[in-house]
């Protein structure tokens, strides 16, 4: 959920907050996909998009193969697995870490965490829904790996007697400290803190919360669910600049809980209440192209957003003028590139940006960027 403003204002005032995916400064308000992978090294036979990017080695990678191990706990050392009772107007509390199993995913709840008792019946519509809207499957061949994002959070991983087999583990999480820790994800997983899901007890035994109520917003964050679940499906597959990272989230987000609506009270009051913010700098037949291509590498993480904007006006711009498979058609070509899941790790270089700027090119169009520009200011006035 895009943060009112008073929200957005007053933690960017707040001291910088350390975020568990990636240990950077958090970017309240927005949700950040992480860069992390497996810290393995690529194929010889691999050719280096980029000699900038430095995360790409001559060693053999080991790509996990598709496990016929049934996913779940490896030992009795394991948190317990939990039902939730699919009824809206029930709550379930977490006195001590548990988990929730799906279909395509795992609900891993920290303590303190309280749910409704559709909170797994949403999630998975929102998956299925996802993969409705983009043509793309969180299926895809191999078994994840997890960042090992709870040792950083909490010095040891609770959830290390555990196989997620091609599961997505969602950690629920809750913010002790205040800290400002922001929802995030890799292909790997998704980390969700969302503020209306710490229980009462805990938020009141926090004076930064308990005095602040307008941190809650009264509307469990499943856009936030959509958004984090988005960077997930795409980086299964192949890496995007960060302009369709964060942007396509965004638009997924906005197509998914629309498309929801009428399934559940709270995504049809989510969808009363979805914000999107503008692009700060106007985009020009003349200067789209540069923007798209420096993808904005040259700001600090506290002062992106203009991303997150001008992305999800491309993913109109593209589904209007190009067809709805827009997403797939790229990811594909951007693999090809050399950018695929297990094969291209790290940050986007600026070689590395140039490349796929011109495939970007080479699929939509040589003038693509001129006649978005001439949409942008067409439309955006």
């Amino acid at each position: 959920m895009r943060k009112k403003l008073l929200t957005l204002v007053m933690l960017l005032t707040a001291v910088a907050a350390f975020s568990a995916c990636d240990g950077q400064t958090a970017n309240p308000g927005k949700e950040e996909a992480s860069s992390q992978s497996i810290e393995e090294s690529m194929p010889a036979e691999t050719t280096q998009p980029s000699e900038e990017n430095e995360s790409f080695e001559s060693e053999e990678i080991v790509v996990p193969s598709k496990s016929t191990q049934t996913p779940g706990p490896t030992s009795e050392n394991a948190p317990k697995k939990v039902t939730l009772s699919g009824n809206r107007e029930d709550r379930f509390l977490a006195d001590d870490f548990c988990y929730v199993e799906g279909e395509k995913f795992f609900l891993l709840l920290e303590k303190d965490i309280c749910v409704p008792g559709d909170y797994a019946d949403n999630v998975a519509l929102i998956i299925d829904q996802l993969e409705k809207e983009t043509g793309l499957t969180f299926d895809i061949p191999e078994a994840v790996i997890p960042c090992d994002t709870c040792t950083v959070k909490y010095g040891y991983d609770p959830w290390s007697d555990f196989f997620f087999g091609q599961k997505i583990p969602i950690y629920l999480f809750v913010d002790r400290n205040s800290s400002g820790l922001i929802s995030c994800a890799s292909e790997g997983f998704a980390n969700i803190y969302d503020y209306d899901l710490f229980s009462d007890e805990l938020w009141n035994s926090i004076p930064d919360y308990r005095d602040n109520p307008w941190r809650r917003e009264g509307m469990i964050e499943y856009d936030t669910v959509a958004h984090e679940l988005t960077h997930v499906l795409t980086l299964r597959y192949a890496q995007l600049p960060k302009i369709l990272t964060e942007g396509l989230a965004d638009y997924y987000e906005e197509k998914v809980i629309l498309a929801l609506a009428d399934r559940s009270e709270d995504f049809e009051k989510i969808a009363q209440n979805l914000y999107f913010s503008s692009v700060s700098e106007p985009i020009t037949p003349e200067n789209a192209e540069e923007v798209f291509l420096n993808d904005y590498s040259d700001l600090s993480q506290i002062e992106r957003g203009d991303e997150y904007a001008l992305g999800r006006l491309y993913g109109i711009y593209l589904a209007e003028n190009y067809g709805d498979s827009f997403l797939k058609d790229f990811l594909a070509v951007s693999k090809k590139a050399g950018y695929g899941h297990y094969i291209f790790f790290g940050e986007l270089q600026e070689a590395d940006r140039a490349i796929l700027t011109q495939e970007f090119k080479n699929l939509f169009g040589d003038d693509i960027f001129t006649k978005f520009g001439e949409w942008y200011q067409k439309t955006q006035r």
